[in-house]
């Protein structure tokens, strides 16, 4: 499992085929999603195999997503 950190672009490429965020009221899905940004506060940024930018509000409940597990977050930066 690799491990990747917040606030840096992760590459999705051949690793999920579809990602479906889940909000209380609706769910959104991203085909063929391409890299990721996941932002301390929570939101994502993702940009699919087309080109398109999506914004992710921090307000999802969950998500799913099919494909490979293949890594964690965990932020390197922080020190105690």
């Amino acid at each position: 499992m690799e491990e990747k950190n917040y606030e840096e672009w992760i590459d999705l490429e051949g690793t999920e085929t579809e990602r479906t965020y889940h909000y209380p009221d609706m769910t959104y899905t991203i085909k063929n999603p391409s890299k990721l940004y996941v932002k301390k506060s929570g939101s994502h940024k993702i940009i699919d195999a087309d080109g398109t930018n999506h914004y992710i509000t921090a307000g999802f409940r969950t998500f799913t997503f099919e494909g490979s597990y293949t890594f964690n977050l965990s932020d390197t930066t922080d020190t105690k």
